[in-house]
């Protein structure tokens, strides 16, 4: 089972690494999820933007969107966890998280190491319950120093990484 695991992450993570590079949208999904069954959610620091207006408004479209779609904050004993990673920098998949992130997400501890361009978001939705992520959306944009330019590429890339979450 570990291996499976890994194979998918690594599945995962070669395929955010070829849209880095491409500037577009990648979502994967356990096709057997039942995603119908997620009601409630509860946001985990993951890799936080370095500045921190910028993390509030992934953290805040990502909420006002699940709104939408039916999803409540939970209060205690979330039915998903989801987890963004902001990366600016060109950095790996090792470096997304510490060890015991990718332990509890895969049952595994070793990650090989897949490049991400600058200007990266991974939205992980990882299911407590199992420990598995069931689904993850990677998106990557041209970084902008003008505040007004970064907040509307972050509205439009968060809607287009959850157009079609959850899927049917």
């Amino acid at each position: 089972m570990k291996n499976l695991m890994s194979i998918l992450l690594c599945g995962w993570l070669l395929a955010g690494a070829s849209v880095a590079f491409a500037g577009k949208i990648s979502v994967v999904h356990d096709d057997k999820t039942a995603f119908s069954g997620y009601v409630t959610y509860e946001l985990r620091a993951g890799t936080a933007a370095r500045r921190e207006h910028v993390q509030q408004r992934i953290e805040s479209d990502v909420q006002r969107i699940l709104l939408t779609r039916g999803l409540l904050p939970a209060t205690a004993d979330p039915d998903l966890l989801v987890v963004t990673h902001v990366l600016v920098d060109r950095q790996s998949a090792e470096s997304l998280s510490d060890e015991s992130y990718w332990e509890f997400v895969t049952g595994v501890t070793g990650v090989d190491a897949y490049d991400f361009g600058a200007g990266t978001l991974v939205i992980d939705f990882v299911d407590p319950a199992s420990e598995r992520v069931v689904w993850r959306g990677i998106a990557s944009e041209k970084v902008d120093e003008d505040v007004k330019k970064v907040e509307k590429k972050i509205d439009k890339l968060v809607e287009r990484l959850l157009r079609d979450f959850p899927p049917r």
